[in-house]
């Protein structure tokens, strides 16, 4: 994943100063025209990163899917303009019109290789909106989130129960969320740990153990490759529910 990281981010912070250094009088240059979605549309929004527009990133193709609250996707795909806008337009993108959908921004790109990569969080799902000609919901994602997380990429750690090693991270700004650290075998599959819900906390304590929580019950895991990541949710809600939810890419570790 090579994102230009440093262009948007640049973009997006000076603004301001690029525009009050500007030379007086009238550029010679003509306006973009706005973007203007399909009036059929029944669902509608736009994706962005720190602000900027995914044109910004060289090997992205935005790709958003649907499901219904608290249900599997739907494999029904969003028409996307300008790396950016999507909207879903029957028939092609065939949802019924007073239903309720969650869409679905997954990152699915390649692997990443290097700590600006993991900015970008890896699969975000909208609170539900209901499909509409005549009232179009549109649903907004901006899924930069600066991680800054700990261990870093490719650290190595030895939890034990005397000595547990820290997990942390930064909140995602102005988003009313819960969280969660999970480990997993580098391979994938489901979780060997998970932490308890995190209301307040953006850090918490491992002692190497499968299981959940504090004081998990199982056994110790052995030296090798894992992984580890942070999920968020609407504060009181659920991963996987009816509300908005997501997570970061996972963090590659060792335990020696």
């Amino acid at each position: 994943m090579k994102l230009k990281l440093a262009a948007a981010l640049v973009a997006g912070t000076a603004a301001i100063t690029m525009l009050a250094g500007c030379p007086t009088g009238t550029p010679n240059v003509t306006p973009a025209t706005p973007f203007a979605f399909n009036p059929n549309a029944v669902l509608q929004g736009e994706v962005t990163f720190a602000g900027q527009p995914l044109g910004e990133f060289a090997d992205w193709t935005p790709r958003l899917d649907v499901k219904q609250p608290g249900g599997n996707r739907l494999g029904i795909f969003a028409n996307v303009e300008q790396n950016r806008y999507f909207q879903f337009v029957p028939p092609s993108q065939n949802l019924t019109e007073g239903q309720a959908y969650q869409v679905i921004w997954d990152y699915a790109g390649a692997t990443p290789s290097v700590a600006a990569d993991f900015n970008t969080i890896d699969v975000y799902v909208s609170d539900p909106a209901t499909a509409s000609v005549a009232n179009t919901p549109e649903v907004k994602f901006d899924v930069q989130w600066n991680v800054n997380p700990s261990p870093t990429l490719n650290a190595t750690a030895s939890p034990t129960v005397a000595k547990p090693m820290t997990f942390s991270f930064n909140a995602i700004p102005n988003l009313n969320a819960d969280y969660q650290v999970s480990v997993f075998a580098a391979s994938g599959g489901s979780a060997l740990w998970s932490s308890a819900t995190l209301p307040t906390a953006t850090s918490v304590t491992w002692t190497g153990k499968a299981g959940t929580g504090a004081n998990p019950g199982g056994n110790q895991l052995a030296a090798g490759n894992y992984t580890w990541n942070v999920k968020f949710w609407r504060k009181g809600g659920t991963f996987g529910g009816a509300n908005f939810h997501g997570e970061t890419l996972r963090f590659p570790f060792t335990i020696q």
